[in-house]
């Protein structure tokens, strides 16, 4: 389906180039009287972006669900991460604990898992066709929590649901701004929390700050698309019931890398076999029934 798509863009592109030689004069002699309609230029252009296109291509229909799974791991020891040095009147109860380190790449000692890498689906699902795609079945927990303490937020990437309302902690005993790019800026008290009804879906992990502490770092992936996961501590990670028997697209995202570019790769394989991530995304295609495992091997080097 890709190249159909990718043949009607271009033919979008030709037409809108030959809108502008004639505006410039380049196509010849062009009647006085002669305007382009952009409405409908403003149409085609929809369409072919929506993928609706003057040929109708259909797009296929699962033929069921499935599962992805795998892991994430790191081919050897990551660096030493970097020490945050608190300031300001919340130094020594920040610092209470031990001191604080950034945790954009956490590697699990035991295992070499890499936590918090973030996977999503980035294929479209039809509109029309959301009940053959979202299988009904999946559920999420309510509400999302994103928590703080000891002047850090506890996970480098928090993931949520549009359905799902949003409770954000506060588990100091200092008073905390949680920032969350796009989405609402909140004074958080003290041992304490709030909460937000709903958050818009964010393309890819937005940063979440705090004014007070700036330090203070993580970031938050919202989708209304429910095929997504975030790797435990031992770099596992499963996504059920994704839809079967059609090609799929997933983007992989990093908290210290972001997308994941080619030169955070060194290897990688679905049931065994290599597969190709590029730009950060990989495709899937599952048969109805089965789990696939995607097994990622990150470069140390790369994080350096």
């Amino acid at each position: 389906m890709k190249p159909i798509r990718q043949s009607m863009r271009a033919a979008g592109f030709v037409m809108a180039g030959c809108v502008l030689l004639a505006l410039s004069g380049c196509g010849g002699n062009i009647p006085g009287n002669v305007s382009p309609d952009l409405t409908q230029a403003s149409s085609i252009r929809e369409k072919l972006d929506a993928g609706g296109g003057g040929g109708g291509v259909e797009v296929a229909d699962p033929t069921g669900w499935a599962t992805l799974a795998g892991r994430f791991t790191l081919d050897g020891d990551p660096p030493s991460p970097t020490e945050i040095i608190a300031t300001g009147a919340d130094k020594n109860y920040c610092e209470s604990g031990g001191a604080l380190y950034d945790r954009s790449l956490q590697v699990d000692s035991a295992t070499r898992g890499v936590q918090s890498v973030v996977l999503f689906l980035k294929s479209r699902i039809p509109k029309e066709k959301e009940s053959l795609w979202i299988n009904p079945e999946i559920t999420f927990p309510e509400p999302a929590v994103i928590d703080q303490k000891l002047c850090l937020f506890t996970s480098s990437v928090f993931t949520m649901h549009t359905s799902q309302s949003l409770v954000i902690k506060n588990s100091d005993a200092r008073p905390h701004n949680t920032n969350i790019d796009g989405g609402p800026n909140l004074q958080i008290a003290s041992n304490s929390e709030t909460t937000v009804a709903s958050l818009k879906a964010t393309g890819v992990p937005t940063r979440i700050s705090c004014a007070i502490h700036p330090w203070m770092a993580s970031h938050l992936l919202v989708q209304k698309q429910p095929y997504f996961a975030a790797t435990a501590k031992d770099g596992t990670f499963t996504i059920d019931k994704i839809p079967a028997g059609v090609e799929l697209e997933f983007m992989i995202w990093q908290p210290a890398a972001n997308v994941l570019s080619d030169k955070y790769v060194a290897s990688a394989k679905l049931d065994g076999k290599d597969v190709k991530i590029s730009n950060g995304k990989v495709k899937v295609n599952v048969a109805p029934g089965a789990t696939a495992n995607l097994d990622v091997t990150l470069s140390a080097s790369a994080f350096q």
